[in-house]
């Protein structure tokens, strides 16, 4: 009898853990680079180095002994539920330092076999990035105003260039991007939020939708001040 109160015991204190673990919140851990799919779409065989670091930033992973390959990885580890989504890309430079192959878990444009320097109509080339560029990102205010708005926290980004192609692509399909902090250091983590509403029920569409076209898991939350 005594042996069976004491088991009791226990598998309420263990649903209890798990009971307040729950109302714990849990950030978002996103890490290495993002990128996508447009982005890769716009690579083409013959590309120089340039024009590859445009297009995709700094890779993840740089091999100082082996300069022929790039690697680009992403990982996110939803704060919300613990799943993990992984991503990467690799890049293969010739003799010459030419783009010559990609190879991951994205898509290549139809037309990637064809070499950069020969004309494809309506085919998106990318020029050479100026060097030692830096990408500056500028946040829009939040269009709403008072207490208690909510956005879809897209994820918290240390790269700045992450941050600035994912509010491009955001902005690119009709959503308004805010960034905290807005004017954020070198290397301090920004978090991304995308639409504002008075509700979380009324950005449920717009979370699905924003999750799709990112490849993240985002969450709604409270917009933090600017």
């Amino acid at each position: 009898m005594l042996k069976a109160v004491f088991i009791a015991l226990a598998l309420v204190s263990l649903s209890g853990c798990t009971f307040f673990s729950n109302l714990v919140y849990k950030i978002d851990i996103p890490q290495g680079n993002y990128i996508d799919e447009k982005q890769v779409k716009k690579l083409r065989v013959g590309m120089n180095k340039d024009q590859v670091l445009f297009v995709l930033g700094t890779p993840m992973v740089n091999n100082s002994f082996d300069t022929t390959s790039w690697s680009y990885i992403y990982r996110f580890k939803s704060g919300r539920n613990g799943s993990v989504i992984k991503r990467s890309l690799v890049v293969t430079f010739d003799e010459e330092e030419n783009l010559a192959e990609v190879t991951g878990d994205y898509e290549l444009h139809e037309n990637f076999h064809i070499p950069v320097d020969e004309d494809i109509p309506e085919f998106e080339q990318a020029e050479p990035a100026p060097e030692a560029a830096t990408p500056k990102v500028v946040a829009k205010p939040a269009s709403l105003t008072g207490d208690n708005i909510w956005s879809v926290k897209v994820g918290e980004f240390a790269n700045q260039q992450n941050v600035k192609r994912l509010q491009v692509q955001l902005e690119q399909a009709g959503y308004e991007v805010n960034l905290r902090p807005i004017d954020a250091e070198a290397g301090q983590t920004v978090s991304v939020y995308a639409a504002v509403a008075h509700s979380k029920e009324a950005l449920q569409e717009q979370l699905e939708a924003i999750a799709e076209l990112t490849k993240t898991q985002p969450i709604v939350a409270l917009l933090p001040p600017a």
